[in-house]
């Protein structure tokens, strides 16, 4: 399962990421400043 290692960090532009509910969408992916996504 993917997920991001920095919690704090919204690869989307928003206020704060909702990890519960997110899906992590390939817009996530492919915007995601810093590779933070990780196989768990």
């Amino acid at each position: 399962m993917l997920s991001c290692r920095f919690d704090a960090i919204d690869v989307l532009g928003k206020a704060e990421i909702d990890h519960e509910k997110c899906t992590l969408c390939r817009r996530c992916i492919h915007y995601c400043p810093l590779s933070a996504l990780v196989v768990e």
